[in-house]
């Protein structure tokens, strides 16, 4: 059985009834995944730096690069090549609530005149594993969208690798 499986894809029209007027207009992804590890190990994945270089997985990254990942005691900061060769990165902050719920801002520096977007991951553990469910919001393009759902599938596919696990099911859509 394959360590990753895509339950279903879909893009949809920007979402009309997002709460925030800032946020009408804008693209959201989601990702529901089913890992068998413990929830605490999970979080350490999301938040050290040194464990973020190993699953994060940039879309048109070269092979054999890896992004370089450093943190602050709230903060983050990804450089990477993009596919033009030219350094660019992600910059945001974080803040967690109880190890379950991490709220992300999200800023690609190499895109101009493009917004911040928000991430936020919640991590539910039961006897047999946690499940993880991801909403980034905020994407301004289709563009946006394709780019970061290439980033988020390969890298919870590369985060699941990491835990040593094989059951890793994914269930993701756009908004």
């Amino acid at each position: 059985m394959s360590p990753w499986v895509v339950t279903h894809s879909r893009v949809l029209s920007p979402d009309p009834e997002l709460e925030s007027c800032a946020e009408r207009g804008r693209f959201s992804l989601s990702f529901l995944v089913s890992v068998e590890a413990v929830r605490d190990r999970i979080f350490q994945a999301l938040t050290n730096a040194e464990y973020m270089e190993t699953w994060l997985m940039i879309p048109h990254q070269r092979a054999g690069t890896a992004a370089s990942v450093s943190s602050s005691l709230d903060g983050f900061y990804i450089q990477y090549q993009d596919e033009k060769l030219r350094l660019a990165s992600i910059t945001g902050f974080y803040e967690t609530c109880r190890r379950g719920k991490i709220l992300f801002t999200w800023n690609r520096a190499d895109r101009v005149n493009i917004a911040p977007s928000r991430v936020e991951i919640r991590l539910h553990g039961n006897f047999s594993g946690t499940e993880l469910s991801l909403v980034h919001a905020g994407l301004g393009s289709e563009e946006e969208v394709t780019w970061h759902r290439r980033l988020w599938e390969g890298s919870l596919q590369n985060m699941c690798r990491l835990l040593h696990r094989t059951a890793c099911v994914s269930s993701d859509s756009a908004n």
